[in-house]
C-alpha cells in the first residue's frame, strides 16, 4: 500500500483493517511492516521517489575480498598498494551502481553468464540496453562437499542449472541465452552424452527456452571471478615432496620418457614455475613407459562407434583385453547389463507414465505396442525409440510362430510380464534390452502391453498413429495409436480407408465395436459403429462403411499412459 503523505497513509491504514475486522480476518504483525519509506518488491528498493536495484542483489561484489594471487593460486603474489585498492574499491562501486547495473527489461532477451570454478558457481544476468550490455544481477555460491566430487562437465552443467532456477522469476516464459566456457554443454542439450545426472539437469530445464553458446573462459571474466572467490591460495608443493613415491626428477633438461635424479645432498635449483613443469614430465614420462596397457586409437575409435559407449570405457576395455575389440565389445556389453539391471532395480518404484506406442504393419500381420519412461525428453530419445522397435519387433516374431498354421484371424495379447520373456536379436531377453537403456538413459522404463494381430486373405488392417515421431522409416510412433481390421474396400482405396478408420478409433475412444444396425446415443456414444464418423459427421461409421463397401472386424486403440483396458471387442 502506498500513501503520499503521512496524514493520508494512517487513513489507508484504517479504512484496511476496519475491513479485514469487519470480514473477521487477521494480519501477522511480524509479516506487516507499516510505515516504511522504502521497501524491496520484485529485485529493486522502492521509496523515496526513486526506484533502485536492492542491495543484496550486488552484495557479491561489494564485499569481494582483496585478492591475494593472480586467480587466488600460489606462486604469481600480487603487490597492493594503496592506489590499487582505491582502484579496488572504484571498480566495485562503478560494478554495483548506475549506469552499469541496470534494473531488468522484460521487453529485451536476457543473456545468463555461468561459470563452475573448482570451490564455486558463478552466474551474470545481463541485458543489452542502449548498444552496451549491461548487468542485472550478480550471483554465485561455493560448491557443496559432494559437488567437489563432480567431473568438471557436471559442475559447469549444475551452474547452468542452478544459476537458470535461481533466476527463474527473470527467465521464466522468456527467450534467453546461456553462454558457457565449457563447449560439451552446446550438445548436452540435444542429449547426445548418456551422463545421468547431466540428463536429469537437462530435464528439469525443459520448461525454459534458452540456447547454449560457447566463448573461451577469458571473454567471460565476471562468472570466472565470481565462482573463484571462495577459492584459497595454495602453496606449491616443495622440492621434497614427491608424487610417486621416490625421488622427484631434476626439473631442467628432464624431457618425457628420461628421468634423471639428483646426486645425494644435491640442492634442486629451480624456479616454482619450472618445477611444475617437471613434475608433470615425471608423471607423464611413467604414464607413456606402459606401452602394454595402452589402448591404440584406431581400435579405440572402432569400438566407440560401434558400441556408443564412452570413451573411458572403451579404452578400460580394450586395455583388459589387450586391444581385441571382439571381447573388449563382450564386456562392455556384459558390464552395461549389469549397470543396467542396478540402476533398473534402483529406479523400479518411479512412476513411468510417459513415453511412446510403436506401430508395424506387415504382411497379414500388425503390431502395436506401448512402452513407458518418466519424461517425455527421454521418449525422443534415439536409444529410448530402439528399444521400442525391439519390443515391436520381438512381438511380431512371437506372434509368427504361434500362428503359424492359423488360417483366420489371429490376435495375442501380451502384458508386461509376458513381453520380458520374449527375445531379439542373439538371443538376449527384453527385459535384458530394457534394463540396458536404463543403464544408459539412468530413467526408469517399462514395457506395458502388446497387441499382435493376423488376418486371413481378404482382409485388411488400416493403421493411424497421432503425434507421431519424426525421423522413423520402419515403423511408426507416437502419443495415440491405432488398428483397425476390416474386409472389403473400393479396389484401390483400402489404404485410405485403413488410415480414416484409424483416425477416427484414435480421435472418438470407441470401446466397443457394436453392430451395423445400432441406433446412435449421442455424444457419449462409445460403440464404433453408432458413432458419428469423424470425418463426415453427416453419418455414422456404419453409414460410411457402407458407401466403401466395407465391413470391421475388430479394432485395438493405444493411449500412452492410459490404464488398460479392453481393446475392442469383435
Amino acid at each position: 500500500m502506498q500513501s503520499k503523505t503521512w496524514e493520508s497513509h494512517l487513513q489507508h491504514l484504517e479504512a484496511i483493517l476496519g475491513a479485514l475486522r469487519k470480514a473477521g480476518l487477521t494480519a501477522n504483525a511480524k509479516k506487516c511492516p507499516l510505515g516504511l519509506t522504502e521497501t524491496d518488491y520484485l529485485g529493486h528498493t522502492i521509496g523515496r521517489g526513486c526506484i533502485k536495484p536492492q542491495t543484496r542483489k550486488v552484495e557479491r561484489i561489494r564485499n569481494w575480498p582483496q585478492p591475494m594471487t593472480k586467480k587466488q593460486k600460489l606462486p604469481n603474489h600480487v603487490r597492493w598498494t594503496p592506489e590499487a585498492e582505491e582502484a579496488f574499491q572504484r571498480l566495485k562501486a562503478a560494478l554495483c551502481a548506475e549506469p552499469v547495473l541496470r534494473a531488468p527489461d522484460f521487453a529485451r532477451p536476457f543473456v545468463l553468464y555461468t561459470n563452475a570454478s573448482g570451490t564455486g558457481l558463478g552466474a551474470v544476468l545481463a541485458q543489452e540496453m542502449e548498444g552496451d550490455e549491461h548487468p542485472v544481477t550478480f550471483i554465485s555460491r561455493k560448491l557443496l562437499d559432494h559437488e567437489n566430487n563432480y567431473a568438471t562437465v557436471e559442475k559447469e552443467c549444475l551452474a547452468v542449472k542452478w544459476a537458470i532456477h535461481h533466476l527463474r522469476y527473470y527467465l521464466w516464459g522468456h527467450q534467453f541465452t546461456v553462454i558457457t566456457d565449457h563447449a560439451p554443454l552446446r550438445w548436452m542439450a540435444s542429449n547426445k552424452d548418456t551422463n545421468a545426472r547431466v540428463t536429469r539437469w537437462f530435464l528439469e530445464l525443459q520448461n525454459y527456452k534458452f540456447k547454449v553458446e560457447h566463448r573461451p573462459g577469458h571473454n567471460i571474466p565476471h562468472a570466472d571471478a565470481l565462482s573463484r572467490q571462495y577459492e584459497e591460495p595454495r602453496e606449491s608443493p616443495g622440492p621434497k615432496q614427491n608424487l610417486s613415491g621416490g625421488r622427484r626428477g631434476e626439473a631442467e633438461g628432464n624431457s618425457i620418457g628420461r628421468n634423471t635424479y639428483p646426486s645425494p645432498g644435491e640442492s634442486l635449483p629451480y624456479t616454482t614455475e619450472v618445477s611444475k613443469v617437471g613434475v608433470c614430465q615425471y608423471v607423464q614420462s611413467l604414464h607413456t613407459g606402459c606401452h602394454l596397457l595402452a589402448a591404440e586409437k584406431a581400435p579405440l575409435m572402432k569400438l566407440r562407434k560401434s558400441t556408443g559407449y564412452p570413451f573411458i570405457n572403451c579404452k578400460k576395455a580394450l586395455e583388459k583385453f589387450d586391444n581385441d575389440i571382439t571381447q573388449a565389445e563382450n564386456w562392455l556389453h556384459d558390464q552395461a547389463q549389469k549397470e543396467g539391471w542396478s540402476r533398473a532395480n534402483k529406479l523400479e518404484g518411479r512412476k513411468a507414465k510417459e513415453g511412446l506406442i510403436g506401430l508395424f504393419v506387415g504382411d497379414k500381420a500388425a503390431v502395436i505396442v506401448e512402452v513407458n519412461c518418466e519424461t517425455d525428453f527421454v521418449a525422443r530419445n534415439e536409444k529410448f525409440q530402439q528399444l521400442v522397435k525391439d519390443v515391436a519387433f520381438g512381438a511380431m516374431d512371437h506372434h509368427r510362430t504361434k500362428a503359424r498354421g492359423e488360417a483366420g484371424y489371429v490376435k495375442n495379447m501380451l502384458a508386461a510380464d509376458q513381453l520380458s520373456k520374449l527375445s531379439v536379436t542373439e538371443g538376449a531377453s527384453l527385459s535384458d534390452q530394457v534394463a540396458l537403456t536404463i543403464g544408459s538413459l539412468g530413467e526408469n522404463m517399462a514395457m506395458k502391453r502388446a497387441v499382435t494381430v493376423g488376418v486371413p486373405a481378404g482382409w485388411h488392417i488400416g493403421s493411424y498413429v497421432h503425434a507421431s515421431v519424426t525421423g522413423q522409416s520402419d515403423m511408426a510412433m507416437g502419443r495415440y495409436g491405432a488398428l483397425v481390421m476390416f474386409r472389403g474396400g473400393k479396389e484401390g482405396s483400402q489404404e485410405a480407408l485403413g488410415h480414416k478408420l484409424g483416425q477416427h478409433v484414435v480421435g472418438e475412444s470407441p470401446l466397443s465395436l457394436g453392430n451395423m444396425d445400432d441406433l446412435p446415443r449421442g455424444e457419449r456414444e462409445t460403440r464404433l459403429l453408432a458413432q458419428t464418423f469423424l470425418l463426415d459427421p453427416s453419418r455414422t461409421v456404419a453409414q460410411f462403411l457402407k458407401g466403401q463397401e466395407a465391413r470391421v472386424l475388430d479394432f485395438v486403440r493405444f493411449q500412452c499412459g492410459e490404464a488398460a483396458a479392453g481393446e475392442g471387442a469383435e
